[in-house]
C-alpha cells in the first residue's frame, strides 16, 4: 500500500495537471474506501521516506486528512481501529525524535501530532453528553508525546529542541485544565528557547510563546511578561544583526498577542512603540519589515486604545511616520489617463499608510489625534510640492471618521484649503482632494435628523458641488481624476437634502451628460452610477431631465454589448430604472417594457456564473417590480425561477493546508475569502454568497410590493426556512427572515385567485411551520442585527395574523427567546461595564463605549 500511495504522491507533484488530477481522484478513492491502510501507509512515507519531496506532500496529507472538517468522508482517523491508532501514534512519537532531513519535516511531523490531537479531541466531543466539552490534557490520551517532547526539550540538540517547540506552536492547548500546573516547566523552557545560540530556535521560542501567552488567564500575565521582554529582545538583536527575516517571524509573533492580549505587553509597550517606530524611519530595512512595524502600533491603537492614548507623543510619531510613508507614493507613466480602476498594492508602504490612519483615527479619536495633525496639515495643504498637498488631502480623508465629534467643529478651515485643490495644476493632487471631500460626505453626514441642518452637506454645497463640477470639467483626459470627481459627487449627493441639491442639477447633469461620451469605459461607468444616485435623491425634482437621459440609458445599453462594457451596461439599466422609481409608473411604464425586453433578452442568451450583469440584472427587475406594482405580475412566472435557483445556490468552499494562501484557491483567489474555523483554514467563494444574497433580497422585494399577487408564489418559497441556519452569509439569514411576514401577509390578502384558496387559513398553517425554526434561530443567532431582523420577523408575523398567531406552545416559546436575548443582552453590558471599570486605562473615551450603541437600541426596541 505504501508502494502504491508514494506513486500516487509522486504524481501530486507532477506539473501536468492531467496528471495530478487522476492522481488526485486515485487518493480520494483510498481515502474514502481504505482509510486505516492509507493512513498507515502515509505513516510510512514520513518515517522512511523515497526522497524529501514525497515525505512532506505525505505529512501534508496526512494532517490534512486526519479529521477534515470539510471533506469528512475522506477523513481516516474514525476509520482507524484502536490498535491502529495507538500504532499511528506511537509512529508519530518515533518520527518527532527520529532523523529527519530537515527542521522544516520535523515541523511538519509536528503538525501532524496537532492533527491527531484535533481528532482525538473532535471524536471526544461527539461522544460527550456534557452541555461543555473540555479537552482533558494531551497526557491522559497521549502521555507518551508528553514524555517525548520534555526528552527532546531536555536534549542538548538545537534540532530536538526546534522540534518539541514545534509541537507547542502546533498544540497551544497541550495541557488544558492542567496548564497551570507546567506554568514553571513551560516559563523554563521558553527561557532557554528566546536565550538560545541558534537564533532559528530563538524564533520558534518566540512563537512559542506567542502560542502559550494568548491562552494564559489574565491572573498569570506576570508570570510571562518576562519572555515577551526577551522576544522583543530577540527583535532588537535580530534588526542589528541584519538577520531581517528573523526580526519579521518575532514581530509576527508580538502582531498577534498585540491583537488577542495586549494589555500583557503593557510593560514593554513603550520600548517596544520606540523600536518599532525606529523601524518604520529606517530606509534601508524592507518595505514589508516597516509595514508589519506600523501594523503591530496600529493593532495596539485598536486593541488597546485606552492604554495607547496614554503614551506620550504616540500620535505625534505615527502620523509622522504614516505621512512619511505616504509620500512614498510613485506613480506611473500616465497613471491619470488609465482607464480602469487600478486595485490597492497591499505590499506598497503608501497604500498601508492610508488604512492605517484610518484605523490611528478610530482608535486615538480627536482629542489625541487632531493637535498634531492641525499643527502640519494646514501647511501641508498649501506647500510649493504638491507631494505635500498630495499626501495632506489622503490624511485628512482618512481622519475623518475617527475624529469626527471634535473635527466637524472645525471644518471650515479646512474646506476653505481643500477645495481650492480640486483645482490644482498637478492631476494627483486633485485627486486626492476629491477622496478628501468624498470621504468627508460620508464622515459627516447627518446620522440623526437633529444633524441634517448642520451636517457637511448643508454648510458646504456651494463650494463643494461648484468645485467638483469645475474639477470634472477641467480634467479632461485625466480619466482616472474625472471618475474620481463624480465618484466624490456621488458622495456628497447621496446624504444631501433633495431640495438643497434642486438648484445645481442643471451644472451637475450638464456635467455628468457630457461624461457620457467621454472615451472612457471608467468615467462613463463612474457617470451613470452618479446619474442613478441623482435620480434616487431628487424624485420629483429629476423629472424635467428624465426624457433626454433615459434617452442616453436606452442608447448606451443597446450599443454598449462588447465583453469590456458588461459592467457599463449593466450600471445603465440599474441606473434606467433608479430613473423610473425617481419619476413614477406614468412617466416610466413604456421605457419599463423596453427595459423588461432588454433583460429578457440578455437572460434568454444565458450569463456566465461570474458575469458581472447577474447581479444587476437582479435589481433592475426588483425596480421595475416597485414601480409597475401589479402590472409586473404577468412577468413574475419568467423572473422568478432563475431567482429561486439562485437563492437556493449552496456554498463553495475548500479547505487550506497551513502553508497554501488565498492565491491558491481556483481563480487565484479571485472572489474568493479565507475563514478561520478552529484550527482549519477555509475559503469561500464570496461571489457566489453575494449572488445568493442578492437574489434572497430581490424576492423579499417582489412580496413587498406585490402583496396579495405574490400568493401564488408563496408554495415555491420552502426553501426559506433553512436558510435561516445559513451560516456562511449573515445577509440569507436576515432576508430570509424579513421574507416571511410578507409571505404570510400575501396570503391574508389574497382570499381567493384564480380559483385557488388562500386566506387566513393558509396564513396561520404557513406561520405554524415557520415560526419554530424563526425562533430557534434568534435563540442561536450570534449577530446581534440578525437577532433584531428576527425579532421584527417575529412582531411583524404576530401583527398581521393578531390573535390568531398564538398558542401555548408559540407563547411559551416567545416568552423563551426573549427571556434569553434579553439575557444575552444584560449579559453583554455586564461583561462590557466590568471589563472596562477593571481596567486600570479607563478614560473619557472608554467610558463612552458603554453607552448602547445604535444597533443594541434598535434590537431593545423590537423586543419591546
Amino acid at each position: 500500500m505504501a508502494e502504491h500511495i508514494a506513486n500516487i504522491l509522486a504524481q501530486l507533484l507532477d506539473p501536468a495537471d492531467a496528471v495530478r488530477d487522476a492522481a488526485e481522484k486515485q487518493l480520494d478513492a483510498c481515502l474514502a474506501n481504505q482509510g486505516q491502510d492509507t493512513a498507515l501507509a502515509l505513516l510510512e512515507l514520513i518515517c522512511s521516506p523515497p526522497n524529501s519531496e514525497v515525505q512532506e506532500m505525505a505529512a501534508v496529507l496526512f494532517r490534512r486528512y486526519c479529521s477534515h472538517l470539510v471533506e469528512r468522508e475522506l477523513s481516516f482517523w474514525a476509520k482507524c481501529a484502536p490498535e491502529a491508532q495507538e500504532g499511528i501514534k506511537s509512529g508519530i512519537v518515533g518520527a518527532l525524535s527520529g532523523a529527519l532531513p530537515s527542521r522544516r519535516m520535523r515541523r511538519k511531523v509536528a503538525d501532524c501530532a496537532a492533527a491527531i490531537v484535533k481528532a482525538i479531541s473532535v471524536q471526544a466531543a461527539n461522544e460527550s453528553e456534557a452541555a461543555e466539552f473540555v479537552m482533558p490534557s494531551v497526557e491522559h490520551f497521549w502521555p507518551d508525546l508528553v514524555t517525548m517532547l520534555w526528552q527532546m526539550a531536555q536534549a542538548n540538540d538545537a534540532d530536538q529542541l526546534d522540534g518539541a517547540l514545534a509541537v507547542f506552536v502546533a498544540i497551544p492547548g497541550l495541557f488544558g485544565p492542567d496548564a497551570p500546573r507546567h506554568t514553571d516547566n513551560m516559563i523554563q523552557l521558553l527561557s532557554m528557547a528566546l536565550n538560545h545560540a541558534d537564533v532559528e530556535v530563538r524564533v520558534s521560542g518566540a512563537k512559542a510563546t506567542k502560542a502559550f501567552v494568548t491562552m494564559v488567564d489574565k491572573r498569570h500575565w506576570p508570570q510571562y511578561v518576562e519572555l515577551v521582554k526577551l522576544v522583543l529582545e530577540l527583535i532588537k538583536q535580530c534588526l542589528l544583526n541584519n538577520e531581517e527575516a528573523s526580526a519579521v517571524a518575532a514581530l509576527e509573533c508580538l502582531a498577534e498577542v498585540a491583537e488577542l492580549e495586549p494589555k500583557m505587553l503593557r510593560p514593554i509597550v513603550p520600548d517596544l512603540v520606540e523600536t518599532l517606530v525606529s523601524v518604520c524611519n529606517t530606509e534601508a530595512f524592507e518595505d514589508s519589515c516597516r509595514k508589519l512595524a506600523l501594523e503591530v502600533i496600529v493593532l495596539l491603537c485598536e486593541s488597546a486604545s485606552s492604554m495607547m492614548r496614554k503614551l506620550e507623543g504616540l500620535a505625534d510619531k505615527l502620523l509622522h511616520v504614516c505621512l512619511g510613508f505616504l509620500m512614498t507614493v510613485d506613480f506611473e507613466d500616465g497613471w491619470s489617463q488609465i482607464d480602469k480602476p487600478v486595485e490597492d498594492d497591499e505590499e506598497d508602504l503608501a497604500v498601508a499608510a492610508e488604512w492605517a490612519i484610518d484605523r490611528i483615527a478610530n482608535s486615538l479619536h480627536g482629542n489625541v489625534l487632531l493637535p498634531p495633525a492641525f499643527a502640519v496639515l494646514p501647511g501641508m495643504l498649501e506647500n510649493e510640492d504638491w507631494r505635500q498637498r498630495y499626501v495632506a488631502c489622503l490624511a485628512i480623508a482618512g481622519i475623518g471618521e475617527g475624529c469626527r465629534e471634535l473635527m466637524k467643529q472645525h471644518l471650515d478651515p479646512i474646506v476653505e484649503k481643500v477645495v481650492p485643490l480640486l483645482a490644482d495644476a498637478v492631476p494627483f493632487v486633485r485627486y486626492s482632494a476629491c477622496s478628501a471631500i468624498g470621504q468627508m460626505s460620508i464622515d459627516f453626514c447627518p446620522h440623526t435628523k437633529k444633524e441634517t441642518k448642520t451636517c457637511f452637506q448643508e454648510r458646504f454645497h456651494e463650494p463643494v458641488l461648484n468645485g467638483l463640477v469645475g474639477c470634472l470639467n477641467g480634467s479632461e483626459g485625466h480619466f482616472r481624476v474625472q471618475g474620481h470627481s463624480i465618484g466624490a459627487l456621488t458622495n456628497f449627493c447621496e446624504h444631501i437634502n433633495k431640495v438643497t441639491l434642486s438648484p445645481y442639477l442643471d451644472s451637475i447633469l450638464t456635467a455628468l451628460g457630457n461624461c457620457l461620451s467621454v472615451p472612457s469605459i471608467l468615467v462613463q461607468e463612474t457617470a451613470v452610477t452618479a446619474l442613478a444616485t441623482m435620480a434616487d435623491t431628487a424624485r420629483k425634482h429629476f423629472v424635467k431631465y428624465y426624457t433626454p437621459f433615459i434617452g442616453h440609458m436606452k442608447t448606451i445599453i443597446a450599443s454598449a454589448t462588447g465583453e469590456e462594457h458588461k459592467m457599463l451596461r449593466a450600471k445603465t439599466l440599474e441606473c434606467a430604472t433608479l430613473m423610473g422609481v425617481a419619476v413614477g409608473k406614468e412617466m416610466f411604464a413604456n421605457d419599463a417594457i423596453e427595459i423588461m425586453n432588454v433583460l429578457k433578452t440578455m437572460e434568454d442568451a444565458g450569463m456566465k456564473s461570474d458575469d458581472p450583469q447577474i447581479a444587476y440584472t437582479l435589481t433592475s427587475w426588483a425596480r421595475l417590480c416597485e414601480v409597475l406594482q401589479e402590472d409586473f405580475v404577468p412577468f413574475l412566472e419568467y423572473v422568478l425561477p432563475p431567482l429561486v435557483r439562485t437563492a437556493q445556490l449552496s456554498a463553495t468552499i475548500c479547505a487550506l493546508d497551513e502553508d497554501e494562501s488565498q492565491e491558491d484557491l481556483p481563480d487565484g483567489g479571485n472572489n474568493w475569502e479565507v475563514l478561520e474555523l478552529a484550527d482549519t483554514r477555509i475559503g469561500i467563494k464570496t461571489s457566489a454568497l453575494e449572488e445568493k444574497r442578492v437574489a434572497c433580497d430581490m424576492l423579499v422585494t417582489y412580496a413587498r410590493h406585490l402583496g396579495p399577487h405574490f400568493a401564488p408564489h408563496v408554495q415555491d418559497m420552502s426553501f426559506v426556512l433553512p436558510l435561516l441556519k445559513f451560516v456562511f452569509e449573515e445577509g440569507v439569514r436576515t432576508a430570509a427572515a424579513n421574507l416571511i411576514p410578507f409571505l404570510i401577509e400575501a396570503y391574508v390578502e389574497n382570499p381567493h385567485v384564480n380559483g385557488l384558496l388562500y386566506g387566513i387559513e393558509s396564513a396561520v398553517e404557513l406561520w405554524n411551520t415557520a415560526w419554530p425554526d424563526l425562533v430557534t434561530a434568534a435563540c442561536k443567532e450570534s449577530e446581534l442585527d440578525v437577532v433584531t431582523y428576527m425579532l421584527m420577523s417575529l412582531s411583524q408575523c404576530v401583527a398581521v395574523l393578531e390573535e390568531r398567531a398564538f398558542s401555548a406552545e408559540m407563547l411559551a416559546a416567545m416568552v423563551q427567546l426573549i427571556t434569553t436575548v434579553m439575557t444575552d443582552f444584560q449579559e453583554m453590558a455586564e461583561h462590557r461595564y466590568t471589563q472596562l471599570q477593571g481596567d486600570e486605562d479607563l478614560d473619557e473615551e472608554a467610558m463612552a463605549e458603554l453607552s448602547q450603541d445604535e444597533q443594541e437600541r434598535y434590537m431593545e426596541g423590537w423586543v419591546a
